[in-house]
C-alpha cells in the first residue's frame, strides 16, 4: 500500500512539473499580442514602399524576384488593365488605395515566383497581412489564367505516341511518374494528421509529377495530403 502512495505521490509530482514547464514555455516562446500589430499596421500606413520603383533599378533583382524585367511586365499589365481594374478593390487600408496596380501586381509575381511568407511581403511592401491576402487572392488567378495557356502545353496523345521505344527495355513507357513532398508548417488542430507521415518526419503536401523521355515536366497536380502513399495518388 505504501508503494502505492509513493507511485500516486510521483506521478502526480511529475504531472504538476510538466504544467509548470509547459506553461513557462509558452511563455517564453508565445508570439506578440495581436493588438501590437494594430501600432505596426498604423505606422505602417504612412510608410508604404514603392517595391516597383525600387527594384527596376536593378533589372537582375527585378527577374530573379519575378522572372520578368520591368518592361516585360509592364507590358503584360497594360495587356491585362481591364480585367486588373475590374478584380483590385478600389480602397485599401485606412479608406485608399493601399498599393497602385503596378506594385499590386508585383506582389502577385512575386509570391508566385518565391513563393514568400504573407509576413515577409507586409514588410516588403509596408501593409497589412489583409492587404497581401487580398492581393494574391484578386490578381494572382488573373495572372495565371493570362500566362498559363501561353507557357504550359500538354502534349497530345499523338506527342506521346512518338516517345515511345526511347527507353532502353521498356518499349511501350513514354515517361516516368512520382509524387514528390512539398513541406509546409504543421497545420493547427488534429487536421494536421492527414499531412504527416512517420517515415518523412515533417508536415507536406504531394506533388504528382510526369516527366517524358526528355526530361521535361508534362503534368503537375499538386494538392495530395502527406499521410497519402504515392499509389492513392496516383489512383
Amino acid at each position: 500500500m505504501a508503494d502505492i502512495l509513493t507511485l500516486v505521490q510521483s506521478i502526480i509530482q511529475l504531472m504538476i512539473l510538466y504544467r509548470a514547464y509547459k506553461a513557462r514555455r509558452a511563455e517564453k516562446y508565445s508570439p506578440p499580442h495581436r493588438l501590437l500589430n494594430i501600432i505596426y499596421n498604423y505606422r505602417w500606413t504612412r510608410t508604404r514602399q514603392d517595391v516597383w520603383r525600387n527594384l527596376e533599378q536593378n533589372v537582375h533583382d527585378f527577374w530573379f524576384m519575378t522572372g520578368e524585367i520591368p518592361e516585360s511586365l509592364e507590358a503584360l499589365i497594360r495587356r491585362l488593365t481591364p480585367e486588373l481594374n475590374q478584380a483590385i478593390r478600389p480602397r485599401g487600408v485606412c479608406g485608399r488605395r493601399a498599393l497602385n496596380t503596378r506594385n499590386r501586381v508585383l506582389m502577385g509575381m512575386i509570391w508566385m515566383c518565391q513563393y514568400p511568407r504573407m509576413h515577409l511581403l507586409t514588410f516588403m511592401f509596408g501593409v497589412d497581412v489583409s492587404v497581401v491576402c487580398r492581393v494574391v487572392h484578386d490578381v494572382v488567378p488573373i495572372l495565371h489564367q493570362y500566362l498559363v495557356p501561353r507557357f504550359i502545353r500538354w502534349p497530345t496523345n499523338a506527342q506521346w505516341l512518338q516517345q515511345r521505344n526511347e527507353i532502353e527495355g521498356f518499349p511501350s513507357a513514354v515517361g516516368f511518374i512520382d509524387a514528390t513532398p512539398f513541406r509546409i508548417s504543421r497545420p493547427v488542430g488534429r487536421i494536421q494528421r492527414l499531412y504527416y507521415r512517420g517515415d518523412k518526419k515533417f508536415h507536406f503536401l504531394n506533388w504528382l509529377l510526369i516527366v517524358d523521355t526528355h526530361g521535361f515536366f508534362v503534368f503537375s497536380q499538386p494538392g495530395f495530403a502527406g499521410h497519402l502513399h504515392d499509389s492513392t495518388c496516383y489512383g
